[in-house]
């Protein structure tokens, strides 16, 4: 990894970190629409409707 990258890590990291204590509202649209995306490469009739949904929330942690 160059110098620059590297010094690049921290910013990302904080960036990132912020993303992860955010408690803003999600787009809902908009994530429902990254998950069907995601999903279709792992099954191609998959489709969620709700990703704040109970039971999708019982799906994903049933995997895990």
């Amino acid at each position: 990894m160059t110098p620059e990258k590297t010094a690049l890590i921290p910013i990302y990291r904080e960036q990132w970190r912020q993303i992860g204590l955010s408690i803003a509202q999600i787009d809902r649209p908009q994530a429902t629409a990254a998950i069907n995306t995601a999903y279709k490469g792992i099954n191609p009739k998959s489709k969620i409707e709700n990703p704040q949904a109970p039971a999708f929330i019982r799906g994903i942690a049933s995997k895990i």
